[in-house]
């Protein structure tokens, strides 16, 4: 297959406009190897691309405009596993500043705000005002080329068209057009014989029963289109040019970030990596010339510029310039002091003793390098110093004028550790911001300021003298500004001549765990959190209430689970949070496990690698507010918080990086080995940290600050929650409720502290759905953008109550109000919803945690609400603060792209339709009854079959309008039609497309729709009818597969609607005194109370409600949603004697007197829908258990405990 596609790609904020036109041939030779076992090996040679292009561009702020043209081309090397390979030209402007187009002056040029500090006039003093870094101003147009290969599963492009419906068309289409051209085939000669068009018919209605049966087997073959792509070969780029760049772009401090170096695509969205050692990629980057990469040695704490001169710490208190004969110029000191020449020539060969090597002790930041424990950097556009990490400031050269300050107080410490932004190498030099430094020569190392390319301080080897800067010879030969280039794109840039390559595979992650080598850490359920060995064994357990349990044990471990999307976790400074427990750094010296209680369990020292035990009100890490993963990084196994890091081989150590300490050892066996093997420190310690790879959460792919759980979504500090079928609220980490909405359609404003979600556990949910510029809470609730302009954002129930109503003027409209339902769209992938840091995106609406105590509810530079977290608050608009407008959004997810098509809940169906009525109407044409009209009552009719006199609840027989909807069941698949017969007007909807419209005045008259292919199972269906004087008549009949295609009444049995009235969880029925092992007839008996329970997961201790535990019986009944059909199979474990009802059917027998067994069902062909649930179990005495699991495609065919997002009840 092969197919021509044309992308674009936005982000950042964009004005003016941006043309590009690109021609393309390419030249692709390749091969993919797939063995049955599922590896697979990709070798792709450097293709032949030939190109031209033009463009022209107009950005402000930072942005990024991408447009991609290429071929998608899929094959089969192997029937049943599709390879996809996408070349791709691209023409991709980058800004920083902000840039126009203006004839005349060429194609571009660039504005930029220039900023002097209130010292600017002064040459005598250092004014240490902070002041922003600027943005860098500059922009570049990258043309490049790459490819991506994908496998197992078809490409983006196609799956949005190969579905089962595609399917079914496409067959029943080409069985036709065969039978039509067998008839033209014979149709000379079938001309001669009598009654050949009774015969060509009869073909054509056996061509019709053929394509039914062939298509009607589509249904059950549980087809799965929808699987991820492996990713074989992530996209890698085979040529790129920079086609134009602004005046001065090679010397500033973003043009790594804007040029090629970092041009390029991620992997598609939703495909999945395969293990790297499944897939061999190849360097397929073609400069078109030959590139000759600049050399930067480095070692043990010292970089080499040229082949002359190092910068090294040699002692941590100490940072030298030293020449290869030995000079050393400057030294500067750990206490903000400044030496000159101190030692003779060859006195001291400190930094040249070391051998050039593997570096050690270099790291970088936002716009300096670091050596050891000292820093040089930007402290902003004007100001650069040396720093050290007891914040002392050496040195300080000034921009502006050229002048240089000792003993200052400036600091580059206020900034951690991370990506390399704004530090660049290239010929014997280094930049950081905006200045350079490096060797002019064997003799001479020279500091420049690049926007004036004038010298800073100059430094002379043979002599060791120093000489101030603006020197005019060296003003005038400032070829390490002037042209000296930053090192080609193709070249490693300084990180990864520092750490080597990125590789971002530092481990795995799946359900609220992490997996370091060997080990995972995971939040086990609410309340306990472990470590354990892949090899069965728990190292150690944590638990809420700050208590430790050592092992060697082999129970609470989370290796059942499988890897996946990181459900419950997410970061914030320097800390990770894995579901209801945290592991932070909480400064440079301490590191804790705390609970969601603010119970800290344990805490790790670093200067003395020491260990303190449940220290319960201590260092709590929930203190802190979810958001950017500032000061978390990773690397080859391991994971870095502040100065601590985790990782592991065989053995998980927990090390300090400056003390060089191991508190904790974990080892396989289970056994702890506490702080006093501090010398295997050095086993995590000497790894590479992968900072240049990119964020963590970028990897990971989660949201800044954000997870979800049963029904919530927590944003930062805040949840948004729906607790139940009547509760919605907004509530704060402090347990504090500003507002709590009910199903009654009415706003209870606090302060409170009761309707909180702080009690559940972040993880795998599928209770939290989105859709067209909506999200979903539980099966009740639904919070979205009401029209496409984005006026008005309502919480809606699913009972056609708003309790609460936005408006994008800033105003807050308390309800009840009627209507205003968003349960009309469908659920799926999210559509017109972002997140970023602590907030969601709906349409043009955000909402989110502004602060850690202020929540905003914001559209268009107006806040209309604002919740206060410390006295639980409203506070309304219209205002214009508080608000998260001003952040950006950010490429993640908060569920797997897997979950937007499943695991909805199905409540059951009961028969007949929900009809409402709307009197003192005077029209015959239907209005929209749908949103904003309130019906005077609702009644249920067994089907819609109205005539004058027999018009069934109607309380007035003229003005007034009835609006029927619920299911039509189709048991054949096949071409059905439908017709309405009515007095007045009516319309007709099915799956919310209207496909009868018979609107406006006139008498009795039956309108008719196409004819529509149809598959077996619900059918959404609305009818709405109008009568406004005369006769009344509301009739509905359809044709079809399962009429014999005659027309007739659309009859009861086929009608059914939702019961609204439902409730998550089982309720469960406790009878006492019961002294057997065998479950006897329950349903027979008065149970002595009645509880609802979550789901299932019961054992000795934890047996929710029961009031003695032993001679006591329980049955659990409700409804288990299904929302993938296909097969299933049912589990229960228990002690003593249980059993298992299905749809009425008892499908697993588990009875009797035993201790804990498990037993099972056959496996169930069970379709979309609500399934009748029914659990008996009796425990006669010793310990009781009770256990359901169950497996079939909605677990991805993994056993597991019934969750309760697919359970519910009748209320």
């Amino acid at each position: 297959m092969l197919q021509m596609v044309a992308e674009l790609n936005l982000e950042g904020t964009l004005t003016g406009t941006l043309e590009v036109s690109t021609e393309a041939d390419f030249r692709i030779a390749g091969s993919v190897r797939v063995t049955p076992n599922g590896h697979a090996d990709v070798d792709m040679n450097s293709p032949e691309i030939t190109h031209k292009q033009g463009f022209a561009i107009g950005a402000s702020a930072t942005a990024t405009a991408r447009v991609s043209v290429g071929p998608v081309l899929t094959i089969w090397p192997v029937p049943g596993i599709p390879i996809t390979f996408r070349p791709m030209v691209h023409a991709e402007a980058k800004a920083q500043g902000t840039l126009s187009y203006e004839s005349g002056h060429g194609l571009l040029f660039i504005e930029e705000s220039h900023h002097v500090s209130a010292a600017a006039g002064s040459n005598s003093s250092l004014n240490m005002t902070t002041t922003p870094l600027q943005m860098c101003g500059a922009a570049a147009l990258n043309i490049y080329a790459d490819v991506d290969i994908t496998g197992f599963a078809l490409p983006a492009i196609f799956k949005s068209r190969f579905n089962s419906r595609f399917l079914i068309d496409e067959l029943t289409a080409a069985v036709l057009a065969s039978a039509a051209a067998f008839v033209r085939t014979i149709a000379g000669p079938l001309s001669c014989i009598p009654g050949a068009s009774t015969a060509t018919n009869f073909i054509m209605e056996a061509a019709r029963e053929a394509a039914s049966q062939i298509t009607g087997l589509i249904p059950n073959l549980n087809l799965d289109l929808g699987l991820p792509s492996i990713q074989l070969l992530s996209p890698k780029k085979l040529f790129c040019k920079e086609v134009y760049t602004t005046p001065g772009f090679d010397s500033a401090p973003c043009a790594a970030e804007l040029g090629c170096k970092h041009a390029g695509r991620g992997p598609p969205p939703g495909e999945e990596l395969p293990p790297p050692e499944q897939v061999t990629n190849h360097d397929t980057r073609a400069s078109g010339g030959t590139i000759t990469c600049p050399a930067l040695v480095m070692g043990d704490r010292f970089i080499q510029l040229g082949n002359t001169w190092r910068l090294a710490d040699i002692d941590g208190r100490h940072l030298v310039l030293q020449h290869s004969n030995g000079e050393v110029p400057i030294v500067w000191r750990n206490d903000g002091r400044t030496f000159w020449r101190p030692w003779h020539r060859n006195a001291n060969r400190v930094a040249w003793d070391r051998e050039a090597g593997p570096s050690k002790g270099i790291a970088f930041g936002f716009q300096f390098i670091q050596i050891g424990k000292f820093r040089i950097g930007a402290n902003d556009d004007d100001h650069f110093s040396v720093v050290h990490s007891s914040h002392k400031c050496p040195q300080t050269w000034r921009g502006h004028d050229l002048s240089v300050h000792h003993g200052t107080g400036w600091n580059l410490y206020d900034r951690g550790e991370g990506f390399q932004t704004g530090v660049t190498f290239g010929d014997r030099f280094v930049q950081v911001g905006k200045m350079r430094f490096g060797a002019a020569d064997d003799n001479h190392f020279n500091f420049y300021f690049t926007p004036t390319g004038k010298s800073l301080e100059i430094f002379r080897g043979h002599d060791g003298t120093r000489h101030p800067g603006n020197n005019g010879h060296w003003n005038h030969h400032n070829e390490m500004v002037a042209r000296r280039l930053p090192a080609h794109w193709t070249c490693p840039d300084i990180a990864e001549k520092a750490h080597g390559e990125c590789n971002p595979e530092f481990g795995h992650w799946g359900d609220r765990f992490i997996q370091l080598a060997k080990w995972r850490l995971a939040a086990i359920d609410a309340n306990h959190f472990s470590i354990s060995h892949e090899d069965g064994k728990t190292a150690q357990i944590y638990r809420n209430d700050g208590h430790l349990f050592p092992g060697p044990r082999t129970d609470f471990s989370a290796w059942h689970r499988p890897i996946g999307f990181p459900h419950g976790i997410t970061f914030g400074p320097s800390f990770i949070q894995i579901s209801n427990f945290r592991i932070a750094a909480m400064d440079h010296d301490h590191m804790s496990i705390t609970h969601i209680s603010g119970i800290t369990a344990q805490v790790f020292r670093g200067h003395d690698g020491s260990l303190h035990p449940n220290v319960p009100h201590h260092w709590n890490a929930w203190s802190l507010r979810a958001g950017p993963a500032s000061g978390v990084t990773f690397g080859d196994r391991f994971i870095q918080l502040g100065e601590f890091r985790i990782g592991g081989d065989d053995a998980l150590y927990v090390t300090h990086r400056g003390h060089n300490k191991s508190p904790q050892i974990f080892r396989s066996d289970g056994l702890l080995v506490p702080g006093t093997q501090h010398h295997y420190a050095y086993k995590v310690n000497d790894r590479y940290a992968m900072w240049h790879c990119g964020g963590i959460q970028g990897i990971l792919g989660t949201c800044p600050g954000i997870t979800v759980g049963d029904g919530f979504l927590q944003l930062s500090d805040w949840r948004v929650a729906g607790i139940d079928s009547h509760h919605f609220s907004f509530s704060h980490r402090s347990i504090h409720t500003p507002p709590i909405l009910t199903s009654d359609g009415h706003t209870h404003s606090g302060p409170r502290r009761d309707w909180h979600t702080w009690d559940r556990e972040a993880g795998v949910t599928h209770s939290v759905k989105f859709g067209d510029r909506f999200i979903q809470f539980g099966h009740w609730w639904r919070l979205g953008e009401w029209e496409h302009n984005g006026r008005h954002l309502v919480l809606s129930h699913r009972n056609n109550k708003a309790p609460i109503i936005w408006r994008d003027d800033g105003t807050v409209h308390n309800g009840p109000h009627h209507g205003w339902s968003l349960f009309g769209r469908a659920t799926g992938a999210p559509s017109g919803i972002a997140f970023g840091q602590g907030f969601v995106q709906i349409g043009k609406w955000r909402i989110g945690d502004v602060d850690g105590h202020h929540f905003s509810i914001a559209v268009n530079g107006k806040t209309a609400e604002i919740f206060t977290g410390g006295d639980a608050r409203r506070h309304y608009g219209p205002r214009t603060d508080w608000t998260t407008f001003g952040r950006p959004i950010s490429d993640c997810r908060v569920v797997p792209d897997t979950d937007a098509k499943v695991m909805t809940i199905k409540p059951p169906l009961t028969e007949g339709l929900e009809c409402e009525y709307f009197y003192n109407h005077a029209q015959c044409s239907v209005p929209d009854l749908g949103s904003g009209l309130t019906p005077a009552h609702t009644q249920v009719l067994s089907n819609v079959y109205m005539h004058h006199g027999s018009f069934p609840h109607v309380r007035q027989t003229d003005n007034f309008c009835i609006r029927c909807s619920g299911f039509l069941t189709i048991r054949t698949q096949g071409s059905y039609r439908f017709h309405t017969a009515s007095d007045d007007g009516s319309l007709l909807y099915l799956n919310g497309e209207r496909i009868v419209d018979n609107n406006g005045c006139h008498g009795e008259q039956e309108r008719s729709s196409h004819h529509m292919t149809m598959a077996e199972g619900s059918h959404n269906l609305v009818v709405e009818m109008c009568e406004m004087g005369g006769g009344e008549n509301f009739k509905m009949r359809y044709e079809g597969p399962d009429t014999g295609n005659s027309k007739v009444a659309v009859s009861a049995s086929v009608l059914k609607h939702e019961l609204k009235f439902f409730e998550p969880g089982l309720e469960c029925e406790y009878f006492y005194n019961q002294a057997q092992c065998h479950v006897p007839n329950l349903g027979a008996l008065t149970p002595a109370h009645t509880e609802v329970v979550p789901n299932i997961d019961m054992h000795s201790g934890n047996f929710p409600h029961v009031r003695q535990t032993d001679n006591f019986c329980i049955r659990c009944s409700g409804y288990v949603s299904i929302n993938q059909p296909g097969n299933y199979k049912f589990y229960t474990a228990s002690d003593d004697g249980s059993l298992l009802f299905l749809n009425g059917e008892r499908i697993v027998d588990n009875n009797g007197c035993h201790g804990e067994q498990e037993r099972s069902s056959h496996h169930k062909s069970l379709l979309t829908g609500s399934h009748q649930l029914v659990v008996e179990m009796c425990e006669m005495g010793g310990a009781e258990n009770l256990k359901v699991r169950y497996e079939g495609p909605d677990t991805g065919n993994s056993k597991v405990a019934v969750p309760a997002s697919v359970l519910i009840h009748a209320k």
